[in-house]
């Protein structure tokens, strides 16, 4: 089976988990087999067992596994519990921790919890460790510049002629402490979290304006990341997910959807009244 045959053959049965039930043997949640597994979790420990799955490459691995994650609960906020610590839940995703826990399984080529958690917070946290609330990399410009400069990812869209100069403004979080538990908990991290922003606002990124995002989409591979930047006062994105390639579908989990879904990403963007361009990044590692 070649790679195309195998990516259309993973998408098509993550589609049929409802009446396919793959084996749980290589299923290992924190060195035990986890026998009260969703039928998506169940897809993905299939792919994982599989010899053609284990030899794409990294981007088609992550594609591989969103697709099988298609149909999970969108559920929000997992994250925000006290003490921080690095939290991996399969049961309920929102688009960072489904992005996050498709990259991890892909990259760790495993769905064993302890190396998940592991790669998790390298990706998650600043210098790859968990020190409380604020070495969470919270807003996306900072996950960005994070993992490109730990060389995990590389934003390719700065290649492309179509993309422009932009620069985050960010500052909601600092502003607005009393939506956050951590920070209505702790005044003292406020001050921490307005560093941390005052950093990410002399960043700079190269945007696809929301008008370009057809002619872009040609160079994309399935399971590049896109992220999407947000009109929002304080806010720099307000979303993220997986491209589909020149396919041109983004694979996320939809709040509006409330679960994991594929959408036409052009279609998707012009229904939006808030974003106005997106990053693409590719993992390395």
């Amino acid at each position: 089976m070649d790679r195309r045959s195998f990516i259309a053959w993973a998408s098509a049965s993550a589609a049929s988990t409802a009446s396919a039930v793959p084996s749980l043997k290589n299923l290992v949640l924190g060195g035990q087999k986890a026998l009260g597994a969703t039928k998506q979790q169940k897809a993905v420990a299939d792919l994982v067992a599989s010899g053609a799955w284990q030899k794409l490459d990294l981007t088609d691995r992550i594609w591989a596994v969103g697709n099988a994650l298609q149909g999970t609960s969108y559920v929000a906020a997992t994250l925000e519990q006290s003490p921080e610590s690095c939290r991996v839940i399969w049961s309920g995703l929102d688009c960072v921790t489904f992005l996050e826990l498709c990259w991890a399984v892909a990259s760790t080529k495993s769905v064993d919890l302890a190396k998940l958690t592991q790669r998790i917070t390298q990706t998650r946290y600043r210098h790859g460790k968990v020190n409380g609330y604020t070495s969470r990399l919270h807003y996306t410009s900072d996950w960005l510049h994070e993992n490109r400069e730990d060389r995990r990812i590389k934003l390719i869209c700065e290649e492309w002629p179509e993309s422009v100069d932009w620069s985050p403004e960010v500052g909601f979080m600092s502003r607005n402490p009393d939506r956050y538990p951590a920070l209505a908990a702790d005044p003292s991290l406020v001050a921490k979290m307005r560093s941390q922003e005052e950093a990410i606002n002399r960043m700079a990124f190269k945007i696809v304006p929301k008008e370009a995002w057809s002619k872009v989409i040609s160079r994309t591979k399935p399971g590049d990341f896109v992220a999407f930047i947000t009109r929002r006062e304080g806010l720099d994105f307000s979303h993220v997910g997986i491209l589909g390639g020149d396919a041109g579908t983004l694979l996320h989990a939809s709040q509006t959807k409330e679960q994991v879904v594929v959408q036409d990403l052009v279609g998707w963007g012009q229904a939006s009244r808030t974003v106005t361009g997106m990053v693409v990044s590719r993992a390395l590692s």
